[in-house]
């Protein structure tokens, strides 16, 4: 008996030296230790605090409470003794995948608290009063990010970044792949990195891992100030997480998609959302440690924000284009300015310097036919590109001005040239005109081309070629085949359909327009692959009853997109997807490939 007793009490004080006498979470948690990742993200954070000479008593007391949470919910009721040993609570208790699961949300709960510590900080680098002339990023660039209230920026190569001071000083460079989409908070401290499903959250200054957010929606995620992240869920939905608790509140905004997320005022915690269509306004309101959204209105936008033209606000407005449409958002008195442009169809619309100017393409033409627009005096302006490096011209707003990429080169632009100004009328006039004889020299090109080719081969041209002044619209040599049109294989055939007025030229604002058909019949945007497929391809839009041409496979394969009430086409596409505007559904090999 003396030998049991004294075997127990050796067995209790080695208990009470090993800390067996703290509570029951304690003793489960002391057995089933953190995860090793979890030590030390809970260690970087206790840094972290001790730099910034932060309060964290009640994080602690958090802390605290979060491992108490985790011992409860996996022990499932086992409530060891005080004399149980570490092997025997592990055996009795089991359950690993559950302490997995518990560890991984204390990583991301460790990793949001220090996400909003950062985001509250003042600016990485400051906003210099006058930017450097040239930024370098490692290799060409492919995409570009701003901070809104700091002199930072993110310059994307095809495999590599950097991150950069405004003032011409280099930060630190990472490894990326240019699929990736990037955006920074408003200081600058925090990158958020996205792809289709989803998204990380670094330290810009170190590129340390801080969370990783899943089952996103698309690549879009965007900072709500510096109180969260907004970004689209896989199953439907626009979330928040908020910063102070890490928790995440679906808002009932009627889009599936995020474009962005606006602050029109720094004097209350009021946001926009912008998606697709439509715009929601959001309020923050204080909850607990942290904020939570409250939707406070909704409505449609007077037209609809491609894909490729992520919205930019510039002096107090949201400048955005909408088929023949130009819209000018006052977000202050929430009012729309739209003016008519018909037949010109403005995209790719770019803010200047000058509140009363925007720059803007027609008609999916790009930066050849860059235009600058005066509200003010409602006239456009040519911009000459002739004394630019290149075309490919965006605009930063924390310093108020206008870029051009060049390459792996970032160069500020001091001053647009620009040509006679001339009334809004009168440039569509010209406009229609000179897209009009684009099309008609394009088609005798075609025509030299095919008489070439049917010399060469010892074949009779087409009668279409043989007869009648081209630029006078001469008959397509088309076959009655029911009710639809057949053509020439190849490019001649589509220089046929357009002369019959069964085809026109499109632009990527066709393909975005189908994109929105299709994301709301399956609550998805397409694929990367797929956006990467069409960005280099002609497009053409179906407008009436036709057979599509043979032959356009490989390097001559373009994109059909189906005009809502236009007949979907007879024929095979071969390798080029024909897109309906009315379905929102894709044919082709191309669709199965990019699409499931």
């Amino acid at each position: 008996m003396g030998n049991v007793m004294r075997r127990a009490l050796l067995t209790a004080a080695a208990c009470l030296m090993a800390g067996c006498s703290g509570s029951v979470e304690d003793r489960i948690n002391a057995a089933i230790p953190l995860s090793r990742e979890v030590e030390s993200a809970k260690a970087a954070f206790d840094a972290a605090a001790k730099t910034m000479q932060a309060d964290t008593s009640v994080l602690e007391a958090d802390y605290a409470a979060q491992l108490k949470i985790r011992a409860l919910e996996c022990s499932r009721g086992n409530q060891p003794s005080m004399f149980a040993s570490k092997e025997s609570i592990q055996r009795e208790i089991g359950n690993k995948e559950c302490f997995r699961v518990a560890d991984t949300k204390l990583l991301q709960w460790l990793g949001m608290r220090r996400i909003g510590w950062l985001a509250a900080m003042p600016p990485l680098r400051p906003v210099p009063a006058k930017p450097a002339n040239i930024l370098t990023a490692p290799g060409r660039i492919t995409q570009t990010a701003f901070a809104d209230k700091a002199g930072v920026a993110i310059l994307q190569g095809r495999e590599a970044y950097v991150v950069v001071d405004l003032a011409g000083t280099e930060i630190r460079k990472g490894d990326l792949g240019s699929s990736k989409l990037l955006s920074l908070s408003p200081n600058g401290r925090l990158l958020a990195v996205a792809d289709e499903t989803e998204a990380q959250v670094l330290d810009t200054e170190t590129g340390e891992l801080l969370a990783t957010l899943i089952e996103l929606r698309a690549s879009r995620v965007v900072f709500v100030g510096d109180k969260g992240l907004a970004y689209a869920k896989r199953e439907g939905g626009l979330a928040y997480r908020d910063f102070g608790t890490g928790a995440e509140t679906i808002v009932p905004v009627n889009t599936s998609f995020l474009w962005s997320v606006l602050r029109p005022s720094d004097v209350a915690q009021n946001y926009l959302v912008i998606g697709g269509d439509r715009i929601g306004g959001i309020e923050l309101k204080p909850d607990g440690q942290g904020m939570k959204p409250t939707l406070t209105h909704e409505e449609k936008l007077a037209g609809n924000i491609g894909w490729g033209d992520t919205p930019t606000v510039a002096h107090g407005a949201l400048v955005y284009g909408g088929g023949e449409k130009l819209n000018r958002l006052d977000l202050a008195a929430m009012s729309t300015e739209s003016v008519d442009f018909a037949p010109i169809r403005p995209s790719r619309i770019m803010p200047t310097r000058d509140p009363d100017v925007v720059l803007l393409s027609y008609n999916d033409r790009g930066g050849s036919n860059l235009q600058a627009y005066s509200f003010r005096a409602r006239t456009l302006a040519k911009v000459d590109m002739s004394t630019m490096l290149s075309s490919r011209l965006l605009y930063i707003p924390v310093v108020n001005s206008n870029a051009l990429i060049d390459g792996e080169k970032l160069v500020m632009v001091d001053k647009l040239t620009m040509g006679a100004p001339e009334s809004l009328a009168d440039a569509g006039h010209r406009i229609k005109f000179e897209t009009q004889i684009a099309e008609l020299e394009m088609m005798d090109r075609m025509q030299q081309l095919r008489g070439s080719q049917a010399n060469q081969t010892g074949l009779s041209m087409p009668s279409s070629f043989r007869t009648g002044d081209p630029r006078l619209g001469a008959g397509p040599a088309s076959v009655s085949m029911g009710a639809a049109q057949r053509f020439s294989a190849g490019q001649a055939g589509l220089v046929e359909a357009m002369r019959a007025g069964l085809l026109r030229l499109g632009g990527s604002g066709d393909v975005d327009s189908w994109k929105m058909a299709y994301m709301t019949k399956n609550r998805r945007m397409p694929s990367k692959g797929f956006d990467e497929q069409m960005a280099h391809r002609s497009v053409y839009v179906v407008t009436g009853n036709m057979t599509l041409p043979s032959g356009l496979n490989g390097a001559h394969a373009v994109v059909f997109v189906v005009e809502r009430g236009a007949p979907f086409p007879q024929g095979d596409g071969g390798h080029s997807p024909v897109l309906d505007m009315g379905s929102g559904q894709c044919q082709g090999s191309i669709c199965s490939m990019y699409l499931q």
